[in-house]
């Protein structure tokens, strides 16, 4: 809605919520700080595999236990650490999709979970997991 009103100002919408002015410009990006920096990133074509289990992770906790962690950040998302304190069953997850279909990173602050390529034969399914039900989708980036 606010970009089709033509809104660009990124550190007033960060005001809003931390992926406001992400949403704002679209596409793929580099964002810093409390989200209001956003450098825009080439496109690239993509194909991934989204894991999406039946519980959730409460960002807000998410990004408070981030906060007292008190840790380095590393690997590609630096919530991962943050979200597997507010979710354990998230860590467990994670390591059985690396066993039996790759590298899994965490999107945002979770419970998605992706996996570079399609690992599944480009066919959506649920499956049975460890903690459960898992959704999985195989999906493409598109320009923005």
């Amino acid at each position: 809605m606010l970009r089709w009103a033509g809104f660009s100002d990124l550190l007033a919408a960060s005001k809003l919520g931390g992926d406001v002015p992400f949403c704002l410009l679209g596409g793929r990006a580099l964002v810093e700080g409390i989200g209001e920096k956003v450098q825009p990133l080439d496109f690239e074509a993509r194909t991934v595999t989204l894991f999406l289990p039946s519980f959730s992770v409460n960002t807000a906790e998410c990004y408070r236990a981030f906060d007292e962690l008190g840790q380095a950040p590393s690997g590609r998302n630096h919530l991962t650490a943050a979200a597997w304190s507010v979710e354990p069953r998230l860590q467990e997850l994670m390591g059985w999709i690396d066993a039996n279909y790759g590298v899994s990173v965490l999107a945002g602050s979770g419970s998605t979970v992706f996996v570079e390529g399609d690992v599944v034969d480009g066919t959506s399914r649920i499956v049975e997991s460890p903690v459960g039900p898992v959704e999985v989708l195989v999906t493409r980036t598109i320009p923005a």
